[in-house]
């Protein structure tokens, strides 16, 4: 049995995967079918695979809106995001989430 993915935009792809034919593999195929009634994960975790411009885009505003949800419960982060090229800001960033985990 086979599983293929098209990935689509500018350069279209197509992944196929060989599934064995066990129990588990009918089950987790039964789930991945009513992904769209219930959302099984997110897609935001899967990146590079548009434009270096868009992918950038794309990670800043995830840092903006994490920033956001972050402050919103309570205000440890009182640098503002400024773009993934300021080294300044990412260390923060990371000192942020290393001393609050």
């Amino acid at each position: 049995m086979n599983l293929n993915i098209e990935l689509t935009g500018q350069d279209s792809l197509v992944l196929t995967f060989k599934l064995l034919d066990t129990p588990l593999t009918d089950l987790w195929l039964e789930r991945m079918s009513l992904r769209n009634q219930y959302p099984l994960d997110c897609p935001e975790r899967f990146y590079g695979f548009n434009p270096v411009e868009q992918e950038l885009y794309h990670a800043e505003q995830i840092m903006r809106r994490c920033v956001e949800t972050i402050n919103a419960h309570e205000v440890i982060i009182t640098k503002p995001f400024t773009n993934v090229y300021d080294q300044d800001c990412l260390n923060y960033m990371h000192n942020m989430h290393a001393a609050h985990k």
